[in-house]
């Protein structure tokens, strides 16, 4: 994710194989922003990013307005720099793992 650490980006879950977060697109209807995969606790995890925002303010105005069936799921805002730092610990236990 090329972007700035400092921004803020409105996440939704996180699925244990790319497969099931395809499925949850497809349920959803869900056009994400991005796709990536990450590691949370030693283990590896694909989540969706919906939106990225220039500050938390933004950030939480469009979490608080987003439509149906968005506004029903589990979504938390995060920091930009903290999704970077768990895409690079995620490669880190892919490559380790040799997992894709």
């Amino acid at each position: 994710m090329a972007l700035p650490p400092d921004y803020f980006a409105i996440q939704a879950g996180a699925f244990p194989n790319p497969e099931a977060l395809h499925e949850h697109i497809t349920q959803y209807g869900i056009e994400p922003a991005y796709r990536v995969r990450l590691a949370s606790n030693d283990r590896l995890f694909h989540v969706l990013i919906l939106q990225v925002h220039d500050s938390r303010r933004a950030a939480e105005a469009a979490l608080a307005n987003l439509p149906q069936p968005l506004n029903g799921m589990d979504l938390w805002i995060r920091s930009v720099g903290s999704l970077q730092n768990a895409v690079r610990a995620g490669d880190a236990l892919a490559d380790e793992r040799h997992t894709p």
